[in-house]
């Protein structure tokens, strides 16, 4: 239902939160400074089978829609160490922005049920579309352009 009310354009309006973000870069990103943008962000875990799915729809996404004003994130939840998770992005074309949780992020965001977990905000951070499982990259892309257009 949330990738049928995706692409149907029924959206939800929630103020996104005012984290920010560390890459395995140890670059970091403040989801308030990316305003003007239409933002994906996914949470995932290199354990879970339909995030390798989704990994490559969002570096396509990326790709594709970068340049007309999409950033895309994608928050590990993985614990202990970093291997599993560049491990993961060895075998799996990924955005080119990948970070780990830090605390705080999952009840920020009113909780994570699972993995994948994708919010996609509004140029004005807001939230408006949240997909608890995996997103089909059409209905991603559908939902983002319509943002990108508004």
């Amino acid at each position: 239902m949330p990738q049928a009310r995706a692409v149907a354009g029924l959206d939800s309006a929630d103020a996104a939160p005012d984290v920010t973000f560390a890459s395995l870069d140890g670059d970091t990103v403040r989801l308030a400074d990316l305003r003007g943008s239409v933002v994906v962000l996914s949470f995932w875990a290199s354990w879970c089978r339909k995030c390798g799915d989704e990994m490559p729809r969002l570096a396509d996404l990326e790709r594709e829609l970068g340049s007309d004003g999409v950033k895309v994130l994608a928050v590990s939840v993985d614990r202990g160490g970093e291997g599993g998770v560049r491990a993961f992005l060895e075998r799996h074309a990924a955005p080119s922005w990948v970070g780990r949780e830090t605390p705080g992020l999952r009840t920020a965001f009113g909780g994570i049920p699972g993995v994948p977990t994708t919010f996609v905000i509004d140029r004005e951070g807001v939230v408006r579309h949240r997909l608890f499982g995996p997103f089909s990259g059409r209905a991603l892309e559908v939902a983002v352009r319509r943002l990108l257009g508004s």
